[in-house]
């Protein structure tokens, strides 16, 4: 592409797909005025020497009105969008396979050495340089049978991955590249996708790794894997659980002994909320899994589904007299 080339110069200005056609849209529609606007005045001049063509003077607030009254430039058509994106894709398609178009052109085929050859390409009635094949007369849109070729690693090319990757919500690089072959086709496009989706700073964030908090040391009663299991262990509460009781319903708790070592578990019922009902537990606990060392538990109404109740519980237990029974065990 020509560096001093004003095209060029306004085609890389604009960072946005969309934005880029809007522009070249003003430009063409200001261009066909401008042209229409020059033909009436030869003609009057032709039919009318002697009149003024001097266009009459209005204050500023009132120039850009009677500007768009005059030309037609108050908003811009779909048809006015096309026929830029026509111009955008002719334009830079005459810059890179110019030797390509000129032997299509004159009913040549395109020479073996270009990059284009095994498409097979062909030029539609704008003189858009488009893929060819064997579906032409297949009954489906021209899009699709005959997509337009982009050159590879060129600004506009990058624009238009761009927009798409945007219109696609950020997705993968295959709905992406499926969403693009549906219009264009361009060379190396698995690659020049992964650069756009690189670059793209919204996916960036999205992908980024998520903070992780470090951990702190494990205790002794953790890692002491050559002890026996429930050495060191851990209690806690949940229920309460109904059950039958002839024919009444009473509610039961469940204790969970938990290895603070091997996560191994052991379960005990708790009849009441009460200090011998814990003791009790306590002791058949030891009875079937052995001696304890320590017993690390929260005291907290960790009980699924009672907590008024527990709050009350808890109040009633008699601490002192559990801590002498554990002592008498070696228990911490």
């Amino acid at each position: 592409m020509e560096e001093n080339n004003p095209i060029s110069k306004l085609i890389e200005h604009y960072s946005s797909w969309s934005r880029l056609k809007k522009a070249v849209a003003w430009i063409l529609k200001l261009k066909g005025r401008l042209l229409l606007l020059s033909q009436r005045k030869k003609t009057l001049a032709k039919t009318d020497p002697g009149s003024d063509l001097t266009p009459p003077k209005f204050p500023k607030e009132q120039q850009m009105d009677q500007f768009k009254a005059t030309y037609g430039a108050d908003r811009l058509s779909m048809e006015d969008i096309n026929e830029a994106e026509k111009s955008i894709i002719l334009f830079e398609q005459r810059q890179h396979f110019k030797q390509e178009l000129t032997l299509l052109e004159t009913g040549k085929a395109v020479k073996r050495e270009s990059s284009i050859c095994k498409l097979n390409p062909v030029v539609d009635d704008h003189g858009i340089l488009r893929v060819g094949g064997w579906i032409s007369k297949m009954a489906m849109p021209m899009e699709l049978k005959n997509p337009i070729i982009l050159p590879k690693d060129y600004y506009i090319s990058k624009l238009i991955l761009r927009h798409i990757h945007q219109q696609v919500s950020h997705s993968e690089r295959s709905h992406m590249l499926s969403k693009l072959q549906q219009r264009f086709w361009l060379p190396c496009a698995n690659s020049s996708a992964r650069k756009i989706i690189r670059s793209c700073v919204f996916c960036r964030r999205l992908q980024a790794k998520v903070g992780e908090q470090k951990m702190s040391g494990l205790p002794e009663d953790r890692v002491s894997p050559d002890l026996p299991p429930f050495t060191h262990v851990g209690i806690d509460y949940f229920g309460p659980i109904e059950v039958k009781r002839g024919h009444a319903r009473v509610k039961r708790w469940g204790v969970i002994f938990t290895c603070l070592v091997s996560r191994a578990i052991h379960l005990e019922v708790a009849s009441y909320l009460d200090t011998d009902s814990c003791i009790n537990a306590l002791r058949r606990f030891i009875c079937r899994r052995g001696p304890i060392t320590s017993i690390r538990t929260d005291n907290r109404t960790n009980f699924v589904g009672a907590e008024k109740e527990l709050r009350e519980a808890l109040k009633g237990l008699d601490h002192d007299r559990i801590q002498n029974a554990l002592l008498k065990d070696g228990v911490k």
